[in-house]
């Protein structure tokens, strides 16, 4: 006799789901605290610039590895960053990968849920030289040109298509 097949990954088949852990006020005040501070190179991701890459980081059809994409996101010139202490250092990777995992968790959850993902736009200003989600489509498609080569393998034709087209 044979067994019934294991639900799909991600599928709730009946199981009520956690709810995501979000990061705190004051972690998210903190992260972008850091992102704009002293310690990081000049060129380091905004706020807005980082949601928009770690969007287009987390929505390959691949999985990118976090020594990938990490870099990115304190320098665009791959340059050796310097953080004012270890303390810094740990502190910056552990607020950059708690965003990441509040966006994984978060992304495609419907609107309708408490924690749903939107993308994280500044208010712009009268005299401010961006538009409103610029910062944030330059971290988007930084994020998508991380995506690795291949990535299409084993997709059907219609969801490459799509991809290709956006």
């Amino acid at each position: 006799m044979s067994k019934a097949p294991d639900p799909a990954p991600g599928s709730d088949a009946g199981i009520e789901l956690p709810k995501p852990t979000l990061m705190s006020d004051d972690d998210f005040e903190a992260l972008e605290e850091i992102l704009t501070s002293d310690i990081v190179p000049e060129d380091c991701m905004d706020l807005e610039m980082l949601d928009g890459y770690l969007a287009g980081v987390l929505i390959s059809p691949r999985p990118i590895p976090a020594e990938r994409w990490m870099p990115g996101v304190w320098s665009a010139h791959g340059d050796e960053i310097g953080f004012g202490s270890g303390t810094g250092l740990q502190r910056a990777i552990r607020l950059v990968k708690a965003y990441h995992n509040e966006l994984l968790a978060t992304m495609g959850l419907d609107d309708e849920d408490e924690a749903c993902w939107e993308p994280f736009c500044f208010a712009i200003a009268d005299g401010d030289g961006l538009k409103l989600g610029e910062a944030w489509i330059d971290g988007f498609a930084q994020g998508l040109d991380l995506w690795p080569q291949g990535w299409e393998e084993g997709l059907d034709e219609e969801a490459v298509a799509a991809v290709r087209e956006t």
